[in-house]
């Protein structure tokens, strides 16, 4: 796993009872209390006022998975739309979200509010308007997706420590595989509804409704003939022959036939 410290102390020993918190992380993926359980349990080691999750895909698409704040969730969910909207280009860490996905490796960096690398308008609106002082990101890849997972401290608590981030290196694979097995897995809600989505495809034929499946999963034309071994043409033509018979025109419209009640933002 890279990390952009190379001279780290030792971690802060954890309580025995975040063992406890990681079993409930287990027991809650792919439901919708994995969020506050995987908050909640990191807080047991190392404290954190918010904690938002992006994906990262191929096609250059940025979305959030998870938004908690320990002290307004909307708070977070606010600063995670605005971020996806076109600033997370501006992010520091950006080359990093995109290298990750490139390699397919995982990764750890610190992001403070004093960091030079920050525009002065990303600098205000992510970091001084929220009064963050903070951030821990971690990278890790699954599905041909990028999760970028962020952890903030404000002014409340104040700055990680180099005890605190040794720490939060030390259980960094840890909560990597946390989300990668809830949300990879899960392909952000989508897949969990399986029984209605049987029900939408099943007029397709086999090819149509595999590229459906993978639209739904948020891979590209591209990644999505390479995975099936056909050309992006067939690729197309499959997609297109599907959406016919599904009486729809566009990707927006196949996401809100097969789980209207998904979030948009998290897909």
């Amino acid at each position: 796993m890279k990390t952009s410290d190379t001279n780290l102390t030792s971690p802060i020993l954890v309580e025995p009872s975040w063992i406890s918190g990681i079993s409930q992380c287990i027991e809650s993926t792919g439901t919708t209390e994995f969020s506050l359980k995987f908050f909640d349990m990191i807080t047991q080691a190392v404290s954190i006022e918010q904690c938002i999750i992006f994906t990262y895909h191929p096609d250059d698409k940025m979305n959030y998975v998870m938004a908690e704040n320990s002290f307004c969730t909307d708070t977070a969910k606010n600063l995670a739309s605005d971020y996806v909207s076109g600033p997370f280009r501006k992010d520091p860490n950006f080359t990093l979200i995109q290298e990750a996905l490139e390699s397919d490796d995982a990764a750890v960096s610190t992001l403070s509010a004093d960091d030079q690398r920050m525009s002065s308008d990303y600098l205000d609106h992510f970091f001084r308007s929220p009064d963050l002082v903070d951030k821990v990101s971690l990278t890790c890849v699954g599905g041909h997706t990028c999760y970028y997972i962020n952890l903030y401290r404000g002014k409340t608590i104040g700055k990680f420590t180099d005890e605190e981030l040794a720490t939060l290196h030390f259980i960094a694979p840890i909560l990597s595989s946390l989300v990668l097995k809830n949300f990879s897995n899960k392909n952000h809600g989508i897949q969990d509804t399986l029984s209605t989505t049987n029900s939408i495809l099943e007029k397709l034929s086999v090819r149509e409704r595999q590229v459906c499946e993978l639209i739904l999963k948020g891979y590209t034309l591209k990644i999505i003939a390479s995975e099936l071994e056909v050309s992006e043409t067939s690729a197309a033509t499959y997609r297109k022959r599907a959406y016919l018979k599904l009486g729809i025109p566009s990707k927006g419209k196949l996401v809100a036939l097969c789980a209207p009640n998904q979030n948009s933002s998290g897909l």
